[in-house]
């Protein structure tokens, strides 16, 4: 494969990916938005968030884990509990990745 070749793949994905991205942004710029479409769009963070969660923790090649030898199910029973009562992102980080390397070495 040539270069030049190459390059045009690269953007022709580029607008692609961009294409999507924009054109929402450019026929509705000038509306506003209803209101039951803004309080969906709230809840799209969590939910993206929760199934990448639910698939690390729940499972592990593709078959469900729920075993108290999994040391993430173990972690994010704790960091569920460091999250409810600190509401803080940054102890519930460090003891998520410090409980599933401790229970990864117990386990």
């Amino acid at each position: 494969m040539s270069n030049t070749y190459i390059f045009l793949i690269c953007l022709g994905m580029g607008i692609v990916t961009y294409i999507p991205r924009v054109l929402p942004l450019i026929l509705f710029s000038d509306r506003e938005m209803p209101d039951g479409l803004k309080e969906a769009l709230k809840f799209v963070p969590v939910a993206m968030l929760s199934a990448l969660i639910a698939k690390d923790v729940f499972f592990r090649d593709d078959t469900l884990f729920l075993s108290l030898s999994n040391p993430k199910l173990l972690a994010f029973l704790i960091v569920i509990f460091v999250a409810a009562k600190f509401k803080s992102i940054m102890a519930s980080l460090v003891v998520g990745t410090a409980a599933v390397f401790i229970f990864s070495l117990i386990l």
